[in-house]
């Protein structure tokens, strides 16, 4: 047979990354900025785009945010990406003295909302004080004692004309204890003294008596209506007079406050609370008296008479320096849209007014932008339906929202406000995929999707950002100072976790975690910085404490529990490896598989698939397998052989094609009957022509193998073939490069399943008309196998 060309397998340079951040300038994590990066440039220009853009509908979806603090993090984003000129106003409530049920909204400018409300509530203190005293003024009183004298002088000259037509008319005129009037008979001028004098009299002269009474109760009555309304005039002319005193005291003040804000909406009101105050004086005569008893709560709040006059700051920006980025991790209906709050009266009715109107996220993020879990939005009850309604209007419209009351409420309806509020939802890609397909207003609302991958390409500002996280972590958690071989340490982790060493991962919360973790390390043996050693004792302590299920795995290989070769040669059989991911840690398994072949046309079957333990990823490398063998050796000649593959000692579901490869190998090795080597661990897909294509988990594959190597012993010639297509993705650990520099393990990266043949014979490939190689083994094998079964066919046929 010819010999294989020789093939160097890859030295420990390339199955490495090494990280120097001191390269960048960058000495510990006190040289950075503190700074999470949610992802990469294309997510945030897509953020950017939907947060500049003021046309309806550009909301953003945000997919890619992964690991706890998500929300926090993309509101970060937001906050960082914000424009620094848009507006930040202030919302404040008002009585509608047109209509209380309906208050009105006023938009107002940052810090403009608190002011209002104390310069209004300064304007009534000042009322409270000025106005009884201007009521006390002498100017004041003598005017009102004026009109006072004039209607008592114009009484008695009326009760006196009253009594001189009664006595006239034989009565006297005298007052009943209840205030009433009542008319008595007089005999010989003097009124009678009880019934006996009065039936003394006679018929004739009580029917005459009776005749007067009667003219003179009309009189009387006629008399009492007069003062009934100059009584009324006489309030309404003091009224005047109080009115107009307390107009000069109180519309001054009422525009100084209206020329400070200058705002229309607060003078109009102001207007209407002026004309509302004047029309109630009583008011700043009795606060003193309305005070209620301290255990009747609901009583003082209805014993508040200047309440409609006070102003409800629903969202206070005074302190606001950026745009408002609102972070809601319960995106329930009233966290979201707001919510009118109740009391209960003096008679348990719930009752309610303007001042009990509260804000939601969305108003209160007006001019800036509100962050929340798509998925939460959608299962907590109305939420989606006014929320797409809320964006589709731009309006928010606050409401008492409370299904589970039973009692009558006292109906408010705020104005709706008009907001410009950007809203980003945070959720996985297949929701918003599914989003698209069964929401027909979804697409219109959030035309922006943010696709951030936490996956990007490594280079020095990729570095800096991690580092940067880094440091936030260190800041945020009170940390210790990371010296720059830890930092190393961590880049190396997240370019690990990135599955390629071009690409780093920055929102890996296994990097954060073994921070953490190496910080707890240092700190408890005493030192004043992290170290490398610290991170990566970390990380080993992070794998022993999740590897029992892959120890116990190991252990039963080497007790020759699991059956697993690991040196010597095998027909039909080589080491397939994949990964297994249990309790959050991903390890590499090695595996024994089969190959048998036997007469027959029925191509390539796998005993995994007979069974439904394989998905269609794996049942479709198996079907690729037979385009191959047709592909290479069905030109002349039908296939004409069964051919049976299998994982032993195998009992879980298989997934993926990374095992093509292997399976190819031990069924051309079973059908040529040549041996293949035990010591080496094969993973790659295979397409029909027979390249080898790249594949996941090659890390974990290899250091699983090497692994169960090392428990038997390392003899230099173990190692794993994968395809060449995943060497710049590997990252092996420091033991298993360790051990490649020793030349005590090896990693050969093959490009075809004849390379990998070669590897795993030491014999030349070839093809499958070219003498002494291995292709020709199996031409020739195949050619026996149709013979036979020709020949079986016609005998059968002629017997």
């Amino acid at each position: 047979m010819k010999p294989a060309a020789s093939r160097l397998p890859l030295d420990a340079s390339a199955v490495r990354f090494r990280s120097d951040v001191r390269s960048l300038g960058i000495g510990s994590t006190s040289d950075v900025e503190a700074r999470i990066a949610v992802g990469d440039e294309r997510g945030e220009r897509a953020l950017a785009l939907a947060l500049g853009t003021q046309s309806a509908g550009y909301h953003a979806f945000a997919c890619g945010v992964e690991g706890p603090g998500r929300l926090e993090r993309m509101a970060d984003e937001v906050r960082r990406l914000m424009l620094r000129d848009a507006s930040y106003p202030d919302w404040v409530y008002v009585h509608n003295f047109s209509d209380p049920s309906r208050p009105r909204a006023i938009r107002l400018a940052a810090g403009q909302g608190v002011r209002l409300r104390a310069d209004l509530r300064a304007f009534l203190d000042g009322l409270a004080e000025d106005l009884p005293k201007a009521f006390r003024e002498e100017s004041f009183d003598a005017e009102k004692l004026r009109l006072i004298e004039a209607f008592q002088k114009q009484q008695v000259e009326q009760q006196r004309a009253l009594e001189e037509l009664a006595s006239r008319s034989g009565f006297a005129i005298t007052v009943s204890p209840p205030g009433g009037l009542t008319l008595v008979p007089l005999v010989d001028g003097r009124p009678v003294k009880d019934e006996e004098e009065f039936r003394a009299l006679g018929a004739q002269r009580i029917a005459e008596l009776d005749e007067g009474r009667k003219k003179l109760a009309h009189e009387l009555h006629g008399h009492l209506e007069r003062h009934r309304d100059e009584r009324h005039r006489l309030d309404e002319e003091i009224r005047a007079i109080e009115r107009g005193f307390a107009a000069g005291i109180v519309r001054p003040r009422a525009l100084a406050i209206a020329a400070r804000h200058e705002n229309a909406a607060v003078s109009a009101h102001l207007e209407e609370l002026v004309e509302h105050l004047l029309d109630n004086l009583d008011a700043f005569r009795s606060r003193e008296e309305t005070n209620a008893p301290p255990w009747l709560p609901f009583l003082a709040a209805e014993a508040e008479p200047f309440a409609v006059y006070d102003v409800n700051v629903a969202v206070d920006n005074s302190r606001t320096q950026r745009p408002p980025v609102v972070v809601v991790d319960s995106p329930t209906y009233k966290n979201l849209f707001g919510t009118i709050d109740r009391v209960v009266d003096r008679f348990g009715r719930l009752s309610t007014d303007f001042r009990k109107i509260q804000a939601g996220a969305l108003l209160r993020a007006d001019g800036g932008s509100v962050v929340l879990q798509a998925e939460d939005a959608l299962v907590e009850p109305f939420v989606w339906r006014i929320l797409r309604r809320t964006l589709r209007s731009g309006r928010v419209e606050i409401e008492a929202y409370d299904p589970f009351v039973m009692w009558t409420t006292a109906a408010v309806r705020p104005e709706p406000i008009q907001v410009q509020t950007k809203v980003v939802l945070v959720g996985p890609r297949w929701l918003f995929e599914m989003l698209l397909q069964v929401d027909d207003e979804f697409r219109d609302l959030f035309k922006v999707l943010a696709d951030f991958s936490p996956v990007v390409e490594r280079t020095d500002a990729s570095t800096r950002a991690l580092c940067g996280r880094i440091a936030w972590l260190r800041e945020s958690e009170g940390l210790l100072v990371f010296d720059p071989t830890a930092l190393d340490a961590l880049v190396e982790l997240a370019v690990r976790e990135s599955g390629d060493r071009r690409k780093i991962h920055l929102g890996s919360e296994r990097v954060l975690d073994a921070a953490r973790e190496a910080a707890a390390l240092a700190s408890a043996a005493g030192r004043s910085a992290i170290t490398r050693e610290e991170v990566r004792a970390a990380v080993r302590e992070r794998v022993h404490r999740l590897d029992r299920i892959e120890e116990r795995i190991r252990e039963a290989i080497d007790r020759g529990l699991v059956l697993l070769d690991l040196d010597g040669e095998r027909v039909g059989q080589v080491n397939g490896l994949s990964v297994s991911e249990i309790g959050g840690h991903a390890f590499g398994r090695p595996s024994r598989l089969t190959a048998t072949v036997g007469l027959g046309q029925g191509g390539v079957l796998s005993v995994e698939r007979e069974v439904e333990l394989s998905e269609a990823t794996h049942d479709k490398g198996v079907l690729i397998l037979q385009g191959f063998l047709r592909d290479r050796f069905a030109h002349a000649r039908p296939l004409s052989l069964v051919a049976s593959l299998a994982f032993e000692q195998s009992y879980g579901a298989i997934a993926g094609d990374s095992a093509s490869l292997a399976e190819l190998c031990a069924i051309l090795s079973r059908i040529g009957g040549f041996p293949l080597r035990q010591d080496l661990g094969v993973t790659g897909s295979v397409n029909q022509h027979g390249e080898v294509q790249a594949v996941g988990g090659l890390d974990e594959k290899i250091e699983g193998f090497f692994d169960c190597c090392r428990l038997r012993g390392l003899t230099g010639r173990q190692g794993v073939i994968m395809p060449a297509a995943n060497v710049e993705n590997l990252a092996l650990r420091e033991d298993v490069v360790e051990a490649i520099e020793r030349r005590e393990f090896q990693v050969l990266p093959v490009r075809t399943v004849e390379e990998a043949l070669e590897a795993l014979t030491g014999v030349a490939a070839g093809a499958p008309d070219e003498r002494d190689t291995l292709l020709a083994l199996v031409d020739a094998a195949l050619a026996g196998f149709a013979q036979r079964l020709a020949e079986f066919g016609a005998a059968r046929a002629a017997g």
